[in-house]
């Protein structure tokens, strides 16, 4: 459906910012779709250029694997974007895109995107800004990887993905294993360590961060 919400788009990070005519123009772009847990946005080897904005929910971007398996790739929600890379270059999408629970996108036309983005230089900067970030974060990742063992990994990551007061959802622990380039096993006995010394809460799938301070010492 057609997004009926004028500028619904404007608090989305890389459209802040614009003139009346330049967010006009955007909206006429714009096509509203809604998705349910577990379905999925798009598929690799979609050719399709367009620019995906998620106005509400969260994905998973996961690479499929030669063997059948799956390299989680990063999780993206509200306000974040991705299709970037069929806009921007002449291949399929080498991803899946996957709605983890009930999500709302904002899909823009790829073509009539880079019409505007040649006439308005701010919209690309914030795009190539939000990448840099994207890529500053797969580095720190990579290095952690590289270099600390699985504790330090797991207490990084909950520190940097759980609000430091509120009980919210755990991310599926094979995803977390993907992401941080060990096995669910041993994220499941680093959380049970980390619950039985006081330093997080579980129950079921969710989580809240009870003793921020020592998550950090064992992080760094």
């Amino acid at each position: 459906m057609v997004c009926q919400n004028k500028y619904c788009f404007s608090h989305v990070p890389i459209f802040q910012n614009l003139q009346e005519e330049e967010f006009a123009q955007i909206a006429q772009m714009i096509t509203r779709r809604t998705y349910r847990k577990g379905e999925y946005i798009l598929l690799a080897g979609d050719e399709r250029k367009t620019l995906c904005i998620i106005r509400s929910g969260c994905v998973k971007i996961v690479k499929p694997l030669i063997d059948g398996s799956e390299q989680l790739i990063r999780i993206s929600q509200d306000g974040d974007f991705f299709g970037d890379a069929m806009l921007f270059q002449d291949a399929p999408l080498a991803v899946n895109v996957e709605a983890m629970e009930p999500t709302e996108i904002c899909v823009l036309d790829g073509e009539e995107l880079k019409k505007l983005l040649a006439k308005t230089p701010t919209i690309l900067f914030k795009i190539v800004a939000q990448l840099t970030s994207r890529l500053d974060a797969m580095e720190t990742n990579l290095s952690e990887i590289c270099h600390k063992e699985v504790g330090p990994r797991v207490a990084s990551f909950l520190l940097k993905n759980y609000d430091k007061a509120e009980t919210t959802h755990l991310l599926p622990k094979k995803d977390m294993a993907s992401l941080l380039g060990t096995t669910r096993e041993s994220v499941s006995r680093k959380l049970s360590e980390f619950q039985r010394a006081g330093y997080i809460e579980m129950d079921n799938n969710m989580i809240r961060l009870v003793n921020v301070t020592a998550l950090s010492q064992i992080a760094q």
